[in-house]
């Protein structure tokens, strides 16, 4: 086997310049000889067994240790350039990068001189996002990387390489030796690949290459004549792959760099190429597939990916099924109605959204970080869009064949098997009509769902499936009913059985309980039509239109300025910047129950209690077809009494109480109140929960995909959790946490969480939080105004994506809402609300003068710390 392994070095002659793009087959063998590899034709199903081997991307000093490599020959091996040494020819003239290479600098002033100069010329508009990037972050000099320890390189390569990595992973998973030829292992190999090999290169063996021993470019070197990223890519395919004869298929080709390696073979697969790959595939009639992550499938020989069960499909379940089958985990999706959406589905007889349902979140904050809404809709959207649009993010991302329709889970059993590890086993029952039940036949009920994948696609699950992973995501579904109204005597319902106003309620005493949007919406429709109509909030709530101004959203108002004068962060301060003690809260979001003196709300900051996003009601309450009430004290036949001592007769009572969780009953059951971070049973980190949060201004599907990120990232090994005791001790903290933020209604919503500060916390779990620093390296100073302006919502975790396409689209989304508001504040003359009862809100023109105000504070606060700072001795005679 080591027979001639020295011979593997480089030469010392030239390679020639050829244009290898027209080179025919029998030059490119005159030129490089060597034996012929053994024909094998890649299935779109790979075999890692067989030795097929994805993103084979060679650093630059990569076949300098193919020697080392030829040790493993036979197994599936892949390579994987994590030095980003390759730079646009642009770069190049931009930057004079071999004339920094050739000065005596040290790695700090390196560093320092590139950035400053790409700064420069990224705020000049002369280097492009991509290029900027390249320079510093993609490794264009190791000398400079190096003493930072990699990490600048290590962030984005993380990012630019994902995609590889996730196949990577999948592949070692199969059971394939994966070997990775790096100059420096980083850190960001090890969580996804185990067995990573060191190499040291041997002194003067890379004397064409013009690199050293640790394998940086060699302050000596020529500057023409150096080394060729290309060639070398090449010449790794020639000396290993193709003269061992390991079938070869490339994924994520990037561009043209990845021609010259392909042309050293004469038969390839290649998947999902870019531009001047496709062209170069589609000319030599290789095979091309299209095709997303997810739908690469693994056959295995030793082991196999993780199953993950995913119980519900709404938008946290959807969002957990994506980014598992993302990760390469083997998931499918259990819903036991007749489709995905949850409670987005409108059902006639209730149970889902009511007729004329229209979302108090804006599409910003509804919308997925990497599937956008059509640029036409409007802002608010109605939920038939909704549902659309749910169809169509099923069909871009394949789930459709990961979804089983009609099942429900009934039992969650967690057992443990020889080896020491757990498994869940499910019992499954479809909830299809008795004529289009399919049967099962008793054999295949006891057969080991493992054997047979394809037994997941049938109309029908078995009784029994097993997996190693659950991830429930159930929602709240089940109707909350207070006991104080069982004596009732007329009609109770609740607002999950209402789906529009008719004759039921016509000329009826309605009573509406609830502070919720749901209860707005009701209590809109049916005071049109009611003899009188009631509504009790008990605790008060906060109201907000929809639209701050004519047409801007109001939820996307709140970004960063914002919540530094009205988030909970301010509390550190001591409440000095306190909304509530300034007035800012008041004035921008109108006085506490709209000016309704029945439902002044008990906090007089709205970001420690919950917001209502619809007032449309307004109107009516001020022409006297509704009434406000607080709490309910007393129910007695058709009598109800409330706190102020009046009590009145009604007809029908509308509960709208919210909702509950209800799980499948799980052996042994797990404990209450020890989930970390509202996702992973401290108890049973296998198991974990999405969807379950509540904001207190924000929206819950965007809190969700974050949540399904982390899990996906988790069960696939990317992430890590704590141990068992630091997660119970966070859990702990964060229940404590929870009672001082929000006294009185953590009791009663325990997972409710400040919108801005859990999503950031997602981000940095996941470790993608665009800093200061990053926005600016990436986007420069606009990127910063973007970053001050946004709200801390998915896509902001995608303005440092290295997917351009995506990364584009959400820094143009930021851009979108920024003019949007321009346009709705600049027609914005006054903008009144209705007078309502007791003195009420003239609300207000907040949308054009709050942002003023917000700037006036500021420049107030760093005036009065100016004073204090210039005038220390005046301090110290006052304070003796």
């Amino acid at each position: 086997m080591n027979e001639g392994l020295n011979d593997l070095h480089v030469s010392q002659r030239r390679t020639e310049e050829l244009d290898w793009r027209d080179a025919s087959s029998e030059e490119r063998t005159a030129i490089s000889p060597r034996t012929r590899w053994r024909r094998q034709k890649t299935p779109t199903t790979l075999r890692p067994d067989k030795g097929v081997h994805l993103a084979t991307v060679a650093p630059h000093v990569a076949y300098q240790r193919v020697a080392r490599v030829r040790e493993r020959a036979g197994e599936a091996a892949a390579f994987v350039d994590l030095d980003g040494t390759c730079i646009s020819d642009r770069c190049k003239r931009m930057l004079p990068f071999y004339v920094l290479q050739a000065l005596p600098l040290h790695a700090a002033s390196w560093r320092a001189i590139l950035l400053v100069y790409c700064l420069v010329l990224r705020v000049l508009n002369l280097l492009g996002d991509d290029d900027f990037v390249r320079i510093f972050l993609g490794g264009v000099s190791v000398d400079v990387l190096r003493s930072a320890g990699h990490r600048a390189a290590v962030m984005m390569s993380r990012k630019a390489h994902e995609p590889v990595l996730r196949q990577l992973f999948a592949l070692q998973r199969a059971g394939a030796k994966i070997v990775v030829v790096t100059a420096n292992a980083r850190p960001l190999v090890e969580p996804f690949i185990v067995d990573v090999l060191r190499f040291s290169l041997p002194p003067g063996a890379a004397t064409e290459l013009a690199v050293d021993a640790e394998g940086r470019v060699r302050r000596d070197s020529p500057v023409q004549g150096g080394w060729n990223v290309d060639g070398s890519k090449q010449k790794l395919v020639e000396t290993h792959i193709a003269e061992h004869g390991i079938s070869f298929s490339i994924a994520y080709g990037d561009q043209a760099s990845d021609v010259p390696m392909l042309l050293a073979v004469d038969e390839a697969t290649v998947v999902n190429p870019k531009k001047e790959l496709h062209l170069e595939a589609d000319r030599r009639k290789w095979q091309i597939l299209t095709c997303r992550p997810s739908e690469m499938h693994f056959e295995t020989s030793q082991h196999e990916a993780l199953r993950v069960a995913i119980i519900g499909g709404g938008w946290a379940g959807l969002y957990a099924l994506k980014h598992c089958l993302q990760q390469g985990l083997d998931a499918i999706l259990l819903e036991k109605t007749d489709a995905c959406g949850g409670l987005w589905v409108y059902r006639p007889g209730g149970g889902g959204v009511f007729a004329n349902t229209i979302a108090t979140a804006s599409r910003g904050y509804m919308q997925a970080s990497d599937f956008p809404f059509n640029e036409n809709l409007p802002e608010f959207l109605g939920h038939k869009d909704y549902r659309l649009y749910l169809e169509q993010y099923v069909a871009e991302f394949g789930l459709g064949a990961h979804i089983r329709l009609n099942s429900l889970v009934t039992a969650h059993m967690v057992e443990e098997t020889a080896d020491g590890k757990q498994r869940h086993r499910l019992t499954i029952e479809s909830t299809l009509s008795p004529d289009n039940k399919s049967t099962i036949d008793e054999k295949d009920a006891q057969k080991d769902p493992r054997d047979d994948a394809e037994s997941l696609r049938e109309e029908t699950c078995p009784s029994q499936l097993t997996f190693d992973r659950v991830i429930v995501a159930t929602g709240r579904e089940v109707p909350v009913i207070p006991p104080l109204y069982g004596g009732f005597t007329g009609t109770t319902l609740h607002s999950s059985v209402y789906t529009e106003v008719d004759q039921r309620y016509r000329g009826k005493n309605v009573l509406i309980v609830g502070g919720g949007e749901s209860a707005s919406h009701i209590a809109e429709e049916i005071c049109t039509v009611s003899r009188t109509c009631v509504w009790s909030i008990r605790t008060g709530v906060w109201f907000q239109d929809r639209h701050a101004g004519m047409l801007a959203p109001a939820d996307m108002r709140f970004g960063r300025l914002a919540r530094m004068l009205m988030g909970n962060q301010v509390d550190r301060f001591g409440g000095l910047f306190n909304p509530g003690v300034v007035g800012l809260t008041g004035f921008g979001w109108g006085p506490g129950g709209s000016g309704v003196a029945a439902w002044q709300p008990i906090e007089d900051n709205v970001m420690k209690s919950w917001a209502n996003k619809d007032r449309n009601f307004l109107w009516h309450l001020s022409t006297g077809r509704l009434k406000p009430k607080r709490a309910v004290v007393s129910v007695s036949g058709s009598m109800v009494e409330f706190d102020d001592g009046e009590s009145l007769s009604f007809d029908v009572i509308i509960l709208c109480t919210g909702f509950k969780a209800k799980f499948p009953p799980r052996e042994p059951p797990l404990e209450k109140h020890t989930w970390y971070k509202h996702v992973f049973s401290c108890e049973d980190p296998s198991t974990a929960r999405v969807g379950f949060i509540r904001p207190t201004i924000g929206s819950v599907p965007a809190m969700t995909e974050m949540q399904a990120r982390w899990v996906a990232a988790v069960f696939a090994g990317e992430k890590r959790l704590p141990a068992e005791a630091a997660m119970r001790a966070t859990a702990s903290a964060d229940v404590a946490r929870r009672a001082v933020q929000f006294p009185h209604h953590h009791y009663k919503m325990p997972t409710l969480e400040n919108f801005w500060n859990y999503t950031e916390e997602m981000h940095e779990l996941l470790g993608c939080r665009p800093t200061v620093l990053r926005v600016v390296m990436r986007r420069g100073l606009k990127g910063l105004k973007m970053w001050i302006k946004a709200t801390p919502n998915t896509f902001e975790s995608l303005l440092l994506n290295a997917d351009d396409a995506l990364s584009g689209w959400a820094f143009g989304e930021l851009e979108r809402q920024r003019v949007s508001y321009k346009k709705a504040k600049s027609g914005l003359s006054v903008h009144k609300t209705a007078e309502v009862g007791h003195g009420a809100s003239r609300m207000v023109f907040a949308s054009a003068i709050l942002p003023l105000l917000f700037k006036l504070l500021l420049l107030s606060w760093a005036l009065m710390l100016c004073s204090l700072m210039l005038r220390p001795s005046t301090v110290m005679e006052f304070e003796t």
